[in-house]
C-alpha cells in the first residue's frame, strides 16, 4: 500500500514493558488501569516524553515512547512506577515490591520496527483472548488513533504523523487498519532479529573505537540493554556491567 515514507525518525523511540512482581495482576481492575494511565499522562510533559502507543494489561504494561534524551525515559519510568507502587500498596494495605525488577526497554531503530511494534502492542489483548478485536479493548491507544476514545487522551498530538508520515485522514485510516489486519503478534520475533541486525550495523560505524568505547556509545546513544550488549560482543552481562560502571555509565 503506497504512502509517503520518512527517511528519518524524529528523536529516539523505545518499546518499554513493565510487569508485576511474580507476574501478579497489579492492574486487575478498571480503576487501577485508569490510575496508571493518569500517572503516565501527568508525567509525560514534565519529562519531555511523547507516547506513541500503549496497552495496560492485568499484569503488565507496554509503552512506545519518543524522546530526545534517554535520560528522560529513565526519569519518567521511575516517577510513574514509584508513584503507582506507593498507591498500589496503600490501596491493598500491603508492603513490598510491586513491579518485577526494573522496566525493560528496547530501542526502535527503523521505521518498519516502529510500525510493527505499535501493532504488537495493540494486539496484546487479542492474543491474550480478552477481546476478539483491538478496538474492543479500552486501555490501549488503538481507538485513540481513530478518535474513538477522546477521554483523557494519552497519545502525543502528532502521533499519527510520526507513525505514517504526512497523509490525509482517509489514507491514515486505511493504512492503519491495513497494518493491524496484516500483522500478527507472533511476528514480533522478526523485530528482535531486525534489532540485532541493526545493532551490528551500528557497531560497524564505530570501527575506529575500542570495544569498550563502542559498548559505552551504544548504551549512551541507543540505550541498548546489558543483555543485548553481552550477546553482541560475546561477553557476560557481568563483564558488560563492569565496563559501563568503570566509565560512569551504569544506570
Amino acid at each position: 500500500m503506497p504512502r509517503n515514507a520518512r527517511k528519518n525518525l524524529p528523536g529516539s523511540f523505545y518499546h518499554i514493558m513493565s510487569q508485576g512482581i511474580n507476574k501478579e495482576f497489579i492492574f486487575e481492575s478498571d480503576y487501577l488501569k485508569q490510575k496508571y494511565k493518569n500517572l503516565l499522562q501527568m508525567k509525560t510533559k514534565d519529562n519531555f516524553i511523547n507516547i506513541i502507543s500503549y496497552c495496560i494489561m492485568d499484569n503488565h504494561v507496554h509503552l512506545m515512547i519518543n524522546t530526545e534524551n534517554n535520560n528522560n525515559m529513565t526519569k519518567f519510568m521511575h516517577q510513574v512506577n514509584t508513584s503507582y507502587a506507593k498507591f498500589y500498596n496503600k490501596f491493598h494495605e500491603r508492603v513490598g515490591f510491586v513491579f518485577r525488577n526494573r522496566y525493560e526497554s528496547k530501542p526502535i531503530l527503523s521505521e518498519q520496527q516502529l510500525i510493527r511494534c505499535v501493532v504488537y502492542i495493540h494486539k496484546n489483548p487479542v492474543a491474550a483472548g480478552i477481546v476478539k478485536k483491538e478496538e474492543e479493548y479500552e486501555y490501549s491507544s488503538y481507538n485513540e488513533y481513530l478518535n474513538k476514545n477522546n477521554k483523557e487522551k494519552l497519545l502525543c498530538e502528532n502521533a499519527n504523523k510520526i507513525l505514517f508520515g504526512k497523509i490525509n485522514e482517509e489514507q491514515f485510516r486505511e493504512y492503519y487498519e491495513y497494518v493491524h489486519k496484516h500483522n500478527n503478534k507472533n511476528e514480533f520475533d522478526d523485530i528482535e532479529k531486525e534489532q540485532k541486525k541493526d545493532v551490528k550495523q551500528i557497531i560497524e560505524k564505530y570501527s575506529n573505537l575500542t570495544e569498550n568505547q563502542i559498548i559505552i556509545k551504544l548504551k549512551q546513544d541507543y540505550n541498548i540493554s546489558e543483555r543485548d550488549l553481552a550477546k553482541s560482543f560475546n561477553q557476560t552481562r557481568h563483564k558488560i556491567r563492569k565496563i559501563l560502571k568503570s566509565m560512569g555509565q551504569q544506570k
